[in-house]
């Protein structure tokens, strides 16, 4: 199982996340959606305590803590969430907009 640590940016903070290998039959899921965490390509999924940054992202913007309601807006005009903030599928970060995902 490879396993280390990297730094992720997510607006203007840093989130050290752990990295699962691709190898593994063992990922960490966030514990409220069940999103993979730590995926590379899927700027949602960071690592933010054991839930991804997409949910909580969403929580603590809903909760009005200013901050937060910054990044999530930022993310929705990045095309990352949904208008009401809430994350978009990582599915949505895989494939490259001209393309279908296998089997869609």
């Amino acid at each position: 199982k490879k396993a280390g640590r990297t730094t992720v940016e997510v607006g203007l903070v840093q989130m050290s996340v752990s990295l699962a290998g691709w190898d593994s039959r063992e990922h960490e899921c966030c514990r409220l959606c069940g999103r993979i965490l730590a995926v590379e390509a899927d700027p949602m999924s960071a690592n933010a305590g054991g839930d991804c940054w997409g949910c909580i992202g969403k929580i603590e913007s809903d909760g009005g803590w200013a901050l937060f309601v910054g990044f999530v807006q930022d993310e929705i005009n990045k095309g990352w969430r949904h208008p009401d903030g809430s994350p978009k599928p990582a599915s949505a970060f895989m494939f490259p907009k001209e393309t279908e995902p296998v089997g869609g």
